[in-house]
């Protein structure tokens, strides 16, 4: 039910595989333009790392089941 909760992510996360997508269609690291041969195989690594920690982030909560004792970090019981 997190999904459900925050659209916006979901929303955010379908727009940035799209531009990754984009992104990786118009990569040529041997161009001599700046923007098709330096930005975008910067942005590609970008994308690829954040999607990365997305899945390790993911994996994590389900894991750890985090939501069941998210308040517990800030607890003080003796």
């Amino acid at each position: 039910m997190e999904g459900a909760r925050r659209p916006w992510f979901a929303v955010l996360n379908v727009v940035l595989l799209g531009a990754a997508v984009v992104s990786f269609m118009f990569t040529d690291i041997y161009s001599g333009e700046v923007l098709r041969g330096v930005v975008l195989p910067l942005l590609d690594a970008a994308f690829v790392l954040y999607f990365i920690l997305l899945l390790l982030m993911l994996r994590y909560r389900n894991r750890t089941d985090s939501s069941a004792r998210a308040d517990q970090l800030f607890r003080n019981d003796p």
